[in-house]
């Protein structure tokens, strides 16, 4: 292994040229020292943080980098040149990659990289000018009257010859439209030294590993035994499961890797289509410092590009439809590498002749609105939206002449049936009183937007705390609800979601108030209340919620079996509330075992459904690097994001590793409640099996080949009883 020499004083000289808005002549600033921020260094690369002062007045920078002084780093030419590549990150989004000899003529010869700064704010590289001069390169070619434009992977280059650039095109691997930010009139500017050769001379290892694990850049992983003996993945009809194939360099880089299922077939000879295959990469957010794998996007066209020394993961998912032929499929997965050879990777398939209906399905309520870019998402990967919210916009009120209300159903009903057909199970109304943070629901739930006879639109108050015309208004559109839902036989799947996390006596006053008028007006109603409340405070030291609550909603990592004894003995219906805090959670920082491990957690317990709070909380503060392999921005711990929006590459939504994984968990449930699996003689096995290795959602084992075992057996039950 090549290495540079240990170095102590490190140091970048780089020149800049700033020219004024308004001015056409050009003001020179004087040539400086910049220090170094961090230093990191391995067995194969040099890492050097700096940061250039850029002034306010600034409208554009000529950033210089001195290749003939070596910038001062303490390494000379010669060790310099031992390394293959240099890498330059130009505040953390734009990458350049160059080898030592064209990073040392290039800084020696010219302007090595132009920054616009129009109004002080964002840089696109799609706008920006690159010049590269190499030494002998120039002198070759040194009439300037022949420099042109030429576009190569989306960015504008300007060059003293076309062919040169042909030639070198390769040394370039990054696109245009990449905003970089500039903050406080600063730009941070990072230079790595790696090593990195031809990609004919790379031998990458390819294996498997469990989508129950997590697949970092580096460092030690679980890998999946993948053998002729035993099927990578098993299957019933009617549900998906997904593998994770690992390409990791060695010595030296990798691009445009591929993956693709092959020619798998079954002994009668029928193939898996590629209708049934999605493969999609394994991409990263950047948070304290790490890299946590978790979204999962398209892969582009030019295939994925693997930096010397690290992995990537693609996702490969199979989805099997009721039609699907069962049996054990045999084939292969082509992983394809630029210039280098196709390499196969054999696997077996098992599908099962036991079919998973939609309507056998669990599902995860998501406590705000699906945006109408996510809704397909929504329903394949088993969620739906629980929002009073969402609810209250479908519903058409008039006000009668004579004070009275009526209610048009006709875009609810259209709304329910769509989300049933894809497998949801419950619906919210559209009433609600508040939340934790004190937020009162109840002024704008219980206000209803009419039209009365004559077209003009108002707000009238259907509130039963207020005035004799709004108690006369709220039974009305109460007895409304109640007679449309038992005719189209929706009533026990509607919820009330009634308070979301109340934590003070005046919340719990509040709330029971409420839920004592809807009681009254109309008690068949469900309704909801979901709780959080841990030791802090103490659920001793608050009023007891109001006996009509139906659907106790509760956090699973403060749940124990006497409490759920207790909720069973007095006829309460139980909810899980899923979280990002301690034990199983969704938390971007734990392994996806976690987030599936929520459908066997409402198993053990006997919850209806789990909960969610949101799926797209702030997602406009995300931003994604240059060819999306990672992003920022993102919510401590991915809270309340489930999906990320589209990388600079692409234009659709990217699902993640925690929804896939939540997919699967909503999968296990259902087979581990169908009534096969739990006639007597297989009923208390697999409850004891399950009781075993989850005593709660702090106690529970980590070992994913446990649950994966207990999975095969009862589909194996299943297959018994289907003969």
């Amino acid at each position: 292994m090549r290495r540079a020499s240990q170095f102590t004083c490190l140091w970048l000289v780089m020149w800049a040229v700033a020219t004024d808005v308004l001015c056409s002549a050009a003001e020179q600033i004087d040539s400086f020292f910049m220090p170094v921020l961090a230093t990191q260094r391995d067995a194969h690369s040099i890492e050097l943080s700096f940061r250039l002062e850029v002034p306010e007045s600034a409208a554009e920078a000529w950033v210089w980098l001195r290749g003939d002084a070596v910038f001062a780093t303490g390494l000379s030419a010669a060790e310099l040149r031992a390394w293959d590549s240099v890498r330059v990150l130009f505040n953390g989004r734009f990458t350049l990659r160059l080898s030592p000899e064209q990073f040392l003529e290039a800084g020696s010869k010219g302007v090595w990289r132009k920054f616009q700064i129009p109004s002080l704010q964002w840089i696109r590289s799609g706008v920006n000018t690159i010049r590269i001069f190499p030494g002998e390169l120039k002198r070759q070619y040194s009439d300037s009257s022949r420099e042109e434009p030429f576009q190569q992977t989306g960015i504008r280059w300007h060059t003293t010859s076309k062919p040169w650039l042909q030639d070198q095109s390769t040394v370039w691997r990054h696109r245009s439209g990449v905003p970089l930010k500039r903050q406080g009139g600063q730009l941070d500017v990072r230079i790595t030294f790696t090593e990195e050769t031809a990609n004919e001379q790379h031998n990458p290892d390819i294996y498997f590993v469990s989508s129950w694990e997590s697949v970092p850049p580096r460092g030690g992983l679980r890998r999946l035994r993948n053998s002729a003996d035993e099927p990578l993945l098993w299957l019933v009809r009617g549900e998906a499961e997904s593998v994770q194939l690992v390409v990791e360099s060695a010595d030296h880089a990798l691009s445009g890797v591929k993956v693709m299922p092959q020619e798998f077939r079954n002994e009668d000879g029928h193939l898996l289509g590629s209708e049934l295959w999605s493969v999609r990469r394994v991409a990263y957010v950047r948070d304290m410092d790490r890299w946590w794998p978790d979204p999962l996007v398209d892969v582009e066209e030019q295939g994925v590009h693997v930096p010397r020394g690290e992995r990537r993961a693609f996702w490969v998912s199979l989805s099997c439809g009721p039609e699907t032929r069962p049996g054990l499929y045999r084939g292969y997965f082509a992983v394809y590498v630029q210039d280098g050879p196709q390499r196969r990777i054999a696997a077996q398939i098992r599908i099962s002749k036991t079919q998973l209906s939609s309507f056998q399905r669990r599902t995860l309520a998501i406590g705000s609105a699906v945006p109408e870019e996510l809704v397909q998402s929504f329903a394949r990967d088993g969620l739906f939206p629980l929002s009073h919210s969402r609810t209250r916009r479908l519903l058409d009120y008039t006000l009668r002449g004579d004070g009275n209300v009526d209610l048009n159903f006709s875009r609810f009903d259209a709304d329910v049936v769509e989300w049933k057909e894809r497998g949801a199970r419950f619906f919210a109304l559209p009433l609600a009183v508040g939340d934790a943070a004190g937020e009162p629901y109840w002024k704008r739930t219980f206000a209803i937007r009419v039209r009365d006879d004559a077209g003009q639109v108002s707000v009238i108050s259907v509130d039963p705390r207020s005035d004799s015309a709004a108690r006369r208004r709220f039974r009305q559109v109460i007895d409304l609800f109640v007679s449309h839902l038992k005719n189209r036989g929706w009533l026990n799947d509607a919820v009330l979601w009634l308070y979301d996390e109340p934590h003070t006596a005046e919340q719990f006053h509040l709330l029971n108030e409420y839920a004592e008028l809807i009681h009254k007006a109309a008690p068949e109603i469900s309704m909801m209340v979901s709780m959080t409340l841990g030791t802090d405070p103490s659920p001793a030291a608050l009023p007891s919620l109001h006996p009509a609550i139906s659907i106790y909603c509760m956090k699973a990592n403060v749940l124990s079996d006497s409490e759920v004894r207790t909720y069973a003995a007095s006829g309460k219906r139980l909810w899980l509330y899923t979280t990002t805090d301690d034990g199983i959670s969704l938390s971007l920082v734990r392994p996806p075992l976690e987030a599936r491990l929520h459908g066997w957690l409402a198993y053990r317990f006997g919850a209806e459904a789990l909960l969610y709070w949101a799926a797209d909380f702030n997602v406009g503060n995300i931003r994604w690097d240059a060819d999306g392999d990672s992003c920022s921005g993102v919510e401590p711990y991915a809270n309340g994001v489930l999906y990320y929006p589209p990388t600079q590459l692409g234009d659709s939504w990217n699902s993640s590793i925690r929804v896939q994984a939540i997919r699967d968990g909503l999968e296990d449930w259902a087979l581990l409640s169908t009534r096969e699996a739990n006639r007597p003689g297989t009923r208390g096995d697999v409850q004891q099996r399950v009781q075993a290795l989850m005593r709660s959602a702090m106690e529970y084992s980590r070992t994913s080949a446990e649950y994966e075992a207990l999975r095969r057996a009862v589909i194996l039950t299943l297959e018994e009883y289907a003969n």
